[in-house]
This record gives structure tokens, C-alpha cells and sequence, in this order.
């Protein structure tokens, strides 16, 4: 069980990678990619899509370095 603070994970994905996107962009294109190819091949997730997303980007977070 992690201890990730909501405003911890909120300012996290506030952070700017380039000018045009932020950290949460990014999730968000690797959220698509990840339903595109579920979806193409007939998988199914028992979580709903908005869990899902908080769940990668908690993820992403508690596993990268900062």
C-alpha cells in the first residue's frame, strides 16, 4: 500500500516535459495507446476507464524518479 498524497499526484502531473505538453499528456497518450490495443484485441477490464487513468498515473508516478 503506497502513501501517495492527491496533491502530490496533482502538482507531479502539472510538470511540463516540453513546451507544448505536461506529464499528464503523456499518461494520456499511453492511456490511449493501452485501450487501443485492448480494445483491438478483445480484452476487457474489469475497472472502469476514469480508474483506470488515475491508477496509471499513480503508477507512472510512485515509480519514477522525483
Amino acid at each position: 500500500m503506497s502513501n501517495t498524497r492527491p496533491k502530490d499526484l496533482s502538482a507531479w502531473l502539472k510538470i511540463k516535459v516540453t513546451d507544448n505538453n505536461t506529464l499528464f499528456d503523456e499518461c494520456a497518450d499511453l492511456y490511449d495507446i493501452i485501450t487501443t490495443e485492448l480494445n483491438e484485441n478483445n480484452l476487457f477490464l474489469k475497472a472502469e476507464n476514469k480508474i483506470l487513468m488515475i491508477k496509471l498515473c499513480k503508477f507512472f508516478y510512485e515509480n519514477s524518479h522525483h
